[in-house]
């Protein structure tokens, strides 16, 4: 969940990627809607992301590897 739909695209693609090169079979979600993104959920992980989406880019194509733990 973010107010940007710009960063929620960015994130998600990330997340999916990292996933696929895992092999897991989870759904991946992402809204700009907060009350959306929490109703009905048991479990919510909240992180902040320091440097914003340059940086996670920078990060992925630099080494995806890492990214993928």
């Amino acid at each position: 969940m973010d107010l940007s739909e710009e960063r929620v695209r960015v994130v998600k693609s990330a997340a999916v990627s990292v996933l696929n090169r895992k092999r897991r079979n989870l759904r991946v979600e992402a809204t700009t809607d907060l009350r959306g993104a929490v109703e009905g959920a048991d479990l919510v992980i909240y992180t902040i992301r320091v440097g914003g989406l340059e940086a996670l880019e920078a990060r992925v194509k630099a080494s995806p590897a890492q990214c993928s733990t």
